[in-house]
């Protein structure tokens, strides 16, 4: 099947343009969903959630503590809000109100399908919905929508920002579905052009850590692993302006940087800048 796709792909690309990237963005899109009945959801039965919409889509909005500091959770690509449960677990919940999202086909959320823009509307509701966030702690995914919200509009009402395991930005992407798939570059760049007429508010290649790093004013943690094999560590070692951004590298935790050394230092970067 994999061979008939891409040769599809691959043969449509030099004589229906348009239409081959508008095919191609909407496979990209396309979430294999993971189980949401496995046991580690259970955890955000203990939150209050409520739905989030954007015409057709859907999003959970779950919420735990009453601190007077909200922090917004983002998790990556098929991944889910019970991610977060050891960080959270971890925090003051009398000091923090902790905010997390499972985005549209992730989670307990419904749907089939999401793509970077409509991840950025939702954590731009939940931000207008919230108030003014103490922090936003992003992973995978979630750290390229942060950076995408952030370049979009810098006066983002948000006063520090976690970055852990994220992509270098579009273009690693598109590498990797170009990989995966086997796609010629024609595909590539017809699905390029696709989301920058139809889907980003920026330039799709516009959006990257680099550029994020460069332009943002206020603190930032990067964490990431050595061992990385999803998004390599070399880009975000080369991307993050010296002196400018915290950052913190593990060895060993691959992408999912799931750790207590992990939680401890990211609890500091919020305590060291409250």
């Amino acid at each position: 099947m994999k061979k008939i796709l891409s040769y599809f792909l691959n043969s449509s690309a030099f004589i229906a343009a348009r239409w081959n990237g508008s095919f191609a963005f909407r496979l990209l899109c396309r979430v294999k969903r993971t189980n949401i009945d496995k046991s580690p959801n259970k955890f955000l039965d203990q939150a209050s959630s409520r739905v989030l919409q954007d015409g057709d889509y859907r999003a959970t909005l779950y919420t735990l503590g009453s601190g007077d500091r909200p922090i917004l959770l983002l998790h990556g690509w098929k991944s889910y809000s019970a991610r977060w449960e050891q960080l959270i677990n971890m925090l003051d919940l009398e000091k923090y109100t902790i905010y997390a999202i499972d985005a549209p086909a992730h989670g307990r959320s419904p749907g089939d399908s999401l793509n970077i823009e409509i991840y950025r509307r939702f954590m731009v509701q939940a931000i207008e919905d919230i108030g003014k966030l103490h922090a936003v702690i992003a992973h995978s995914l979630g750290g390229l929508v942060t950076a995408y919200a952030y370049l979009d509009n810098p006066q983002l009402a948000v006063d520090r920002f976690v970055i852990t395991g994220a992509p270098a930005g579009m273009q690693s992407i598109y590498d990797f579905f170009k990989r995966v798939v086997g796609l010629n570059q024609k595909v590539i760049d017809n699905m390029n052009q696709h989301i920058a007429e139809n889907v980003t508010k920026i330039p799709p290649l516009d959006i990257t850590l680099a550029r994020f790093f460069t332009a943002i004013d206020k603190p930032v943690l990067v964490i990431h692993d050595e061992t990385d094999r999803v998004c390599p560590i070399g880009y975000i070692k080369d991307a993050i302006p010296q002196g400018k951004i915290h950052a913190y590298y593990t060895k060993g935790l691959g992408h999912d940087l799931q750790d207590e050394t992990v939680y401890e230092r990211t609890k500091q970067f919020l305590e060291d800048l409250a």
